[in-house]
């Protein structure tokens, strides 16, 4: 189908989208039903960026909620105790201040009634003080008062219209209207009720101009029953159920999230058509990691021992506590939660059942990547909702059922309506009384003993395909093949759920078909290593592949198999989610670049989130370090004379300092290989293993001897200026450049094909005066035999078993040294004539693919 063909499908919701999967994964499936999709969704950044999630585009607004806030401030206006607090307050301080003045004035002139005026104005301040502290605690007692009255307002759901309780709605109208207009939609998909203002209004709109668009109401929550909240009370929860009512039946069609919901609002808003159920079944990945993990072989049960599983939100709400009591009655049978640990409500009910008799049959254990979640499950014996009555819970059937399901467990319900009657009708598990342990107890062993007929049911090929995800994009299709008829959208097929998992790469040696070992490292590729290190793997291992990840954040191009960038790394969560993905099911071996994560944001801001997810799904994890994450300002500036860092008040002082002090802990907590680019930093990670830079050796361009020009060139190419010293090297060599004794070049911002082409041309390079280490722009100039002048210092030549040939120099001795270099050229020549022969020795990646063989030999 041709792009201009395409039907235009704009979904608007009022969220970030970043963990909202039906929103995603409707978009994605409404491009395979072949539309084109444009997801409009709310930011809070004042500065946002548009991304995409495969062929979906994501245009984020950012609504700055003006209308809400003045209503407030209005509200605030009407009220005494909140009008006038800062007017008093500051007029009592401004009266205390005149009278202190006043008294000071009184001592200083002195006379006989000094000491009368005194305490006169002493007694005056006492009284002010005494007014202004019973002032404040009348306000106190106003504002009081006023709360209360929120309050108990704010339970009063009657006579509730979202015309006066929710002005942001129309905060969302003004920022979204232009954008969605601008993007000339064909359709109009309103995801949830915060949306149906927007759409209905900007429907119309379109329709007085002359063209006809439909929109789509997507009620992802039954708004009646929606959980109550301090900022979402029962009168605000009126107010969204009043907003239902008075768009919905402009909405083309209706759609929603279970049998139940829609017969509800059926039959709430009388409306004509039943509203179609897409289910929000979770999307499983096309393949799972032969290795991936179980939950049965985490918690280390035999498989004999019945264990039960219970994953998702920790909350009272949902029943987990009468899960845990169900215990008391079940001996022998266990009981696992899959929840995000750190999280209060699960670190409470851990302490509470840690008081257990049953404790010890108790187990918490981290989640894993949503893709893996049903074959993570899969070798527990029951799933278990539940689910206590609660409005919203009575028409749910929330996504860890069909996560069940699929994972082949026969499930253990509470008796909340829709998800009882669908276990019910079809017959894949067991009902019990919400909030009664003894009940759920009874249910549970009715389910186990009758397992195996519940697992035949539960795993039946018919019922799976009928409830995939694959089926929903089938209802999509049918609801807009009718919403836009002649739209051309393309047929989709429902392949079979099931079967073995595909044989895909993972641990060496681990029944792989090929076996394989990959090797995966990202995102840094600083000055181009992370490439340099595993081409130079694959020169010397073979029977290793490897892949590089690099976020895009200069103009160097360094070489890599993959780009991403820094935008789509940080907020894209489909690439974050789709490159996890592709790691898990491809690489063996990781190595987490300068502290940083391989998946963006999916995990957390730095590398342990990310580690910890490819340790448990069976990868092989290392980390391995460019410099400055792990160079400590502070005792750099005390141990080194030179130290770029000695004023620890400069700004990139600072924030590095802040960047160590962030990630040190964690490094030094990391149960797992370690590796650094450069020898100094062995100082700060002493269990670290130096891995040598790697630079090219052979096809150099061609280049003469050194310093047979009357006038040497000098080249400086600082990457960091403040780190390289470039001030106090340009500062030392201006007196040379004014005699005309050399030529003086500093490159930046050069591609890195042609950084060696500058070099070779040069006589002299000088590297970095400030650090005590060399790099790879030494390692480059010395390859060429160009004569390198840098500060090296005692404790880098002392790791080193060979004499580096680096002339050294501080701020303070590099003029002398150009120009002793100047006046006796011949020696100067055979330091620089020795430097090829130590890059080769050292840094032609021979050490290194050594290096990394070994740790490519590990297993987990």
């Amino acid at each position: 189908m041709s792009e201009a063909r395409k039907p235009h499908v704009v979904m608007i919701v009022g969220n970030d989208i970043a963990t909202d999967t039906r929103v995603r994964k409707m978009g994605v499936a409404m491009t395979r039903l072949g539309a084109r999709v444009t997801i409009v969704c709310y930011t809070a950044s004042k500065v946002p960026k548009p991304s995409h999630i495969g062929e979906v585009d994501v245009v984020r607004v950012h609504v700055p909620f003006r209308l809400r806030a003045a209503q407030k401030a209005r509200l605030e206006e009407r009220r005494p105790s909140h009008r006038l607090s800062d007017t008093y307050i500051l007029q009592y301080d401004a009266k205390r201040i005149r009278l202190t003045l006043r008294k000071q004035d009184a001592v200083e002139r002195g006379g006989a009634l000094a000491g009368l005026r005194v305490n006169w104005y002493r007694g005056l301040l006492k009284l002010t003080r005494i007014r202004r502290r019973l002032r404040l605690k009348a306000m106190g007692y106003g504002r009081q008062a006023w709360k209360n009255w929120d309050a108990m307002v704010s339970r009063i759901p009657y006579f509730a219209t979202w015309q006066r309780l929710l002005p942001d709605m129309d905060d969302y109208l003004i920022r979204f209207q232009a954008v969605i207009e601008s993007l000339q939609p064909d359709v109009i998909h309103a995801h949830d009720v915060h949306m149906m203002r927007v759409a209905d209004r900007v429907t119309k709109t379109l329709a007085v101009a002359g063209k006809n668009v439909p929109w789509v109401y997507d009620a992802h929550e039954y708004v009646r029953g929606l959980s109550q909240t301090p900022s979402r009370p029962p009168r605000r929860i009126a107010a969204f159920a009043d907003l239902e009512k008075s768009h919905i039946h402009s909405a083309a069609r209706v759609m929603t999230v279970s049998p139940e919901l829609s017969r509800r609002l059926q039959r709430q808003y009388s409306l004509k058509r039943l509203p179609d159920v897409v289910l929000n079944i979770p999307q499983p990945p096309e393949s799972v990691p032969h290795d991936a993990p179980t939950l049965r072989a985490v918690i280390g049960l035999p498989p004999a021992t019945p264990l039960l599983v219970y994953s998702g939100m920790m909350a009272a709400v949902r029943g987990i506590d009468t899960a845990a009591a169900a215990l008391e009655h079940l001996p022998g049978v266990h009981l696992a939660f899959v929840c995000v640990p750190g999280v209060h409500v699960a670190q409470a009910f851990r302490e509470e059942v840690a008081t257990k008799p049953y404790a010890n049959r108790v187990h918490f254990v981290d989640p894993v990547a949503p893709m893996l979640v049903p074959h993570y499950l899969s070798s527990a014996d029951l799933g278990l909702l539940p689910l206590r009555h609660f409005g919203s819970h009575e028409v749910a059937l929330a996504n860890k059922l069909f996560e069940y399901m699929h994972a082949g467990l026969p499930i253990v319900v509470s008796d909340c309506a829709a998800q009882k009657q669908f276990v019910n009708e079809q017959r894949i598990g067991t009902v019990h009384v919400a909030g009664d342990a003894r009940d759920l107890a009874r249910a549970v062993q009715e389910a186990l003993a009758n397992v195996d007929e519940l697992r035949a049911r539960v795993r039946n090929e018919g019922l799976l395909r009928e409830y995939s995800w694959n089926a929903q994009e089938a209802r999509l299709h049918d609801v807009y093949r009718e919403v836009l008829p002649g739209a051309g959208f393309l047929p989709v097929s429902i392949p079979a759920p099931g079967g073995e998992p595909a044989e895909l790469p993972g641990l060496a040696g681990a029944n792989h078909a090929d076996h394989r070992t990959v090797l995966g490292i990202g995102p840094a590729n600083s000055a181009g290593q992370a490439w340099q290190w595993m081409k130079a793997l694959e020169r010397h291992n073979p029977e290793v592949t490897t892949e590089v990840l690099t976020v895009r954040a200069g103009a160097f191009g360094f070489n890599t198999d993959i780009a991403v960038s820094p935008d789509d790394f940080a907020k894209d969560s489909g690439w974050q989610t789709r490159h996890s993905l592709h790691a898990l099911t491809t690489y063996t071996h990781v190595l987490l670049e300068a502290a940083r994560p391989l998946f963006g944001t999916l995990n957390g801001n730095d590398f342990t989130g990310d580690a910890g997810m490819l340790q448990a799904a069976g990868k092989v994890v290392g980390l391995v370090f460019h410099g400055s994450e792990v160079r400590n300002p502070r005792a750099h500036a005390a141990a080194c004379p030179t130290s770029p860092f000695r004023n620890p008040k400069d700004a990139e002082t600072v924030r590095l300092q802040v960047k160590f002090d962030q990630v040190i802990d964690a490094i030094r907590e990391f149960e797992g290989p370690k590796f650094v680019s450069t020898p100094d930093q062995l100082d700060y990670i002493p269990d670290a293993t130096w891995l040598p830079v790697v630079v090219p050796t052979e096809g150099l361009p061609a280049t003469s001897a050194p310093l047979q020009r009357d006038v040497p060139v000098v080249v400086h190419a600082p990457s960091r200026k403040s780190l390289k010293g470039t001030d106090e090297i340009e500062s030392a060599l201006q007196p040379l450049i004014a005699e005309g004794l050399i030529t003086y070049r500093r490159i930046e911002n050069i591609p890195a094909a042609e950084v060696m082409g500058f070099l070779a041309d040069a006589d002299i390079v000088i590297d970095q005066v400030l650090l005590g280490i060399y790099g790879v722009l030494s390692c480059e100039g010395m390859v060429l035999g160009r004569l390198v002048v840098g500060r090296a210092d005692a404790g880098t030549r002392d790791r080193v078993p060979s004499e580096i040939p680096i002339v050294d120099a501080t701020p303070s001795t590099l003029a002398a040294t150009m120009r002793d270099i100047l006046a006796d050229r011949a020696r100067y020549q055979a330091i620089a004539a020795a430097g090829p022969d130590f890059v080769r020795e050292f840094h032609d990646g021979r050490r290194s693919a050594q290096i990394l063989s070994e740790f490519t030999a590990l297993r987990p």
